[in-house]
């Protein structure tokens, strides 16, 4: 029941940013949310973001790889003050995990792959999370990207291996 609730809210979430965005009308019913809308926007003005590319719950942000046989859809790419290329992921988790940085290493991977982009900085945005620091706002540079792109290559090259064990000798 908490998961479904998670997801739903994550949904509608992602929904409500993209909408805010492309400057259309929405309603937003919870406090808890509209104050994450005006985090986002506030973010949004203070950096210069511009929107290029928003998930809309279609294909338009899918993204692969025939060198890694992987697949996804990113929540955002846009262009932040700076000419910056910045490819942005929301979570509506209260958990920070490393493993939502590989994701964004693995799309950096597919983009520069499938779309000939190259990004310059990845921001993680958690709206529940609030540690005095960076309001729940992640920055990561080139030299971090170039280091989770590493960490996202060894991860797809493991996961590799696995599958081709796990073809050959069936699952755990």
């Amino acid at each position: 029941k908490i998961r479904d609730t998670s997801a739903d809210e994550g949904t509608l979430g992602h929904e409500l940013i993209g909408k805010q965005a492309r400057g259309e009308p929405f309603t937003c019913d919870t406090p808890e949310m509209r104050q994450y809308l005006t985090k986002v926007g506030n973010w949004r003005e203070d950096n210069e973001i511009v929107p290029l590319f928003i998930d809309n719950g279609s294909n338009n942000t899918f993204i692969k790889s025939r060198k890694w046989m992987v697949a996804g859809r990113f929540d955002e790419l846009s262009l932040a003050k700076g000419n910056c290329v910045v490819l942005t992921d929301y979570k509506f988790g209260k958990n920070i995990s490393g493993s939502h940085e590989i994701q964004l290493g693995i799309y950096s991977l597919l983009l520069k792959e499938d779309w000939k982009r190259n990004v310059n900085r990845f921001c993680l945005l958690y709206p529940k999370i609030n540690t005095g620091e960076d309001d729940g706002i992640h920055w990561y540079h080139e030299k971090q990207i170039k280091y989770l792109e590493g960490i996202a290559k060894r991860y797809l090259e493991v996961y590799k291996h696995y599958e081709a064990f796990e073809k050959e000798n069936g699952r755990f």
